[in-house]
């Protein structure tokens, strides 16, 4: 029995066409389930990082490791107790000027105080860092901040580093305002504040390429940019920090503490004047332990920022019977009208 042309091959296309109908919907099955591991690999990989930067870092980096350990100390420090507790905040300048050791043995036991210093920092990492302080359930019958001039007058911020530890998620949007950010960076400050890997990603390179290739750091210090020595304008200066003084003022003392600023050691003479008028305007006693006559270029580093042994002796020795004094004199108070 003869089959016409179409006879023969209407079941050929009906069988090809079933097999292609079959294999779509297995080919989209198998790349679903590659994009499904894909995805939970990434996912997985970022819980890892998160996770081993959170414990890692502090365990391998010393300078981690010594702010966490000052952070934690801080938090046990409590208001109302016998003996006045104080906080003593600030830059790389605090760790250089002040011999910390002898200063928390002359001063013992009546006043108790404890350290917490984070380099690279200026005014607006701490304003911040002091409301993630307090919201961590601190609280301190003194606190002293040691900046000078120019990082409290600075606009920056430690950047995504800063987001991490000194910031509360809750704040990003003031502090990116208040930096004068970019969208692009308000939203890394918004993420850094989240993710231990994104905020230190900086400071986990710096430590992964120290151990792999060591001396590395001395050699980034050699070709450091030099300090700013741009002169300050005395009036515009004072001004902002005066402003400045009495809003850190506010957030001490809404939290029944006091704010004292120290000034770091400095032979600019303008510097220290700026900030004993923005002091008075303020409401906030500022000790200067040494007088810019006092201090010598023998005192300094080589940087001529930073005090050597030799000026840290010094420095230490001249705060130790001022700071007593400064806490023991009445606050300053509410700032008069027309002062500003």
């Amino acid at each position: 029995m003869n089959q016409t042309p179409g006879s023969n091959t209407e079941p050929r296309a009906s069988a090809t066409g079933q097999t292609r109908t079959t294999e779509l919907p297995a080919q989209r099955r198998l790349a679903s389930r590659y994009l499904t591991i894909l995805i939970a690999s990434l996912c997985l990989l970022a819980a890892v990082l998160e996770v081993s930067v959170r414990f890692a870092l502090p365990r391998v980096s010393r300078v981690e490791a010594r702010i966490a350990a000052e952070y934690k100390a801080s938090l046990l420090l409590r208001t109302g107790g016998e003996h006045k507790s104080v906080l003593v905040a600030g830059t790389s300048l605090l760790l250089t000027d002040v011999d910390f050791p002898k200063l928390q043995t002359a001063l013992a036991p009546e006043i108790q105080v404890s350290r917490y210093t984070v380099e690279q920092t200026r005014y607006l990492d701490w304003y911040y860092g002091l409301r993630l302080w307090y919201a961590k359930g601190a609280s301190v019958d003194v606190v002293l901040v040691c900046l000078n001039s120019r990082q409290t007058i600075s606009d920056l911020v430690r950047g995504d580093y800063f987001a991490y530890t000194m910031m509360r998620t809750a704040d990003f949007w003031s502090a990116s305002r208040d930096a004068k950010l970019s969208p692009t960076d308000t939203f890394s400050l918004l993420l850094g504040s989240v993710s231990a890997f994104y905020g230190t990603r900086t400071e986990t390179r710096k430590v992964l390429l120290g151990r792999l290739v060591p001396g590395v750091n001395q050699v980034a210090r050699m070709v450091a940019p030099p300090q700013n020595r741009i002169l300050l304008e005395s009036g515009p200066a004072t001004e902002v920090i005066t402003r400045r003084l009495s809003q850190m003022r506010a957030l001490v003392s809404g939290h029944r503490g006091r704010l004292i600023f120290l000034a770091p050691a400095t032979r600019d003479t303008a510097d220290l004047s700026i900030f004993k008028t923005a002091g008075a305007r303020a409401g906030v006693t500022v000790i200067v332990p040494l007088e810019a006559a006092s201090v010598l270029p023998s005192d300094f580093k080589e940087d001529g920022f930073h005090l050597n042994e030799a000026g840290e002796a010094k420095y230490t020795d001249a705060l130790i019977p001022q700071l007593p004094q400064a806490i023991a004199a009445p606050d300053p108070g509410v700032i008069k009208p027309g002062r500003l």
